[in-house]
């Protein structure tokens, strides 16, 4: 990490009413520095503020909600929404996104907000509204997906099954970061999240180049390949089982047939279909 040394204390002439601190985070020193210059002209022209107002004004008038209701829930519904937009990279930047914690922005230590880790709550509770008012910034969701595939090929490797096996908490990698075994292990219906997310923005969009030309196809045939390899087939019943996993409610582990899973894996059926 490069940064400016703070200081121990600062002494604030009385006569000044305001300050301005001003931070600047990047990937690179030569970004960094580009961004804090610019930080700096904004500063001077007395543009910094309005900028940000700006920005965010923009982006309101995308999203913005009526709703006849209390002064209470609509703080509420606009304060989820500020801090989802908050949480994905601005409009036209195509930055690596690294995914959305149940803690949002924030990283605590052991049990708190999960280290930071991603979980089935960004493709199936998070996504979803963005996706509805920009599929551009909701694109990045799939994109994390997409680019940490090559763990999840490794977890469904290390099962012992084919494709694809998105982790139950994901990082950098896409390989399984769970503290607790059995929750990687068993809550595998994460694939069928993250398979839906891609069938929503299909729907959306119609964008088949994404899928063609991005690695969506190589998320959802991977997540396919899994489903098939992790069935077990009955021949006095003469179907298919998913025996011995964890359903959302997870007081419960080595169910055999959970009603959530089963029907979630069955989306990537009818969605390879659907697709031209």
């Amino acid at each position: 990490m490069i940064y400016t040394p703070v200081p121990e204390f600062l002494v604030m002439p009385s006569e000044q009413k305001s300050w301005v601190f001003l931070t600047a985070v990047a990937e690179t020193e030569e970004e960094v520095k580009e961004k804090y210059s610019e930080g700096l002209s904004l500063v001077e022209e007395n543009r910094l503020y309005l900028s940000h107002e700006d920005a965010w004004t923009q982006l309101w008038e995308g999203c913005w909600i009526e709703m006849e209701a209390s002064l209470a829930l609509r703080q509420a519904v606009y304060g989820c929404l500020y801090y989802l937009l908050s949480a994905l990279p601005p409009l036209g930047c195509d930055e690596k996104f690294d995914g959305i914690s149940p803690g949002g922005l924030s990283n605590g230590q052991r049990n708190e907000d999960y280290w930071g880790h991603v979980f089935w709550d960004q493709d199936t509770w998070v996504y979803p509204n963005i996706l509805l008012f920009y599929p551009e910034m909701a694109r990045h969701i799939l994109k994390y997906r997409i680019r940490t595939l090559e763990g999840a090929r490794q977890n469904a490797e290390q099962q012992g099954y084919k494709g694809a096996k998105f982790p139950w908490e994901s990082a950098v990698t896409g390989c399984e970061v769970c503290p607790e075994k059995i929750y990687g292990d068993q809550e595998i219906h994460i694939n069928g999240d993250v398979m839906m997310a891609f069938k929503q923005y299909y729907e959306m969009t119609k964008d088949l180049d994404f899928f063609v030309s991005s690695g969506g196809w190589d998320v959802v045939s991977s997540i396919a390949d899994y489903w098939c390899s992790r069935v077990v087939w009955s021949k006095e019943e003469q179907n298919y089982h998913i025996k011995g996993v964890m359903p959302p409610d997870e007081y419960h582990a080595g169910v055999d047939n959970s009603a959530y899973t089963n029907a979630i894996a069955q989306i990537r059926y009818f969605f390879l279909k659907a697709l031209p």
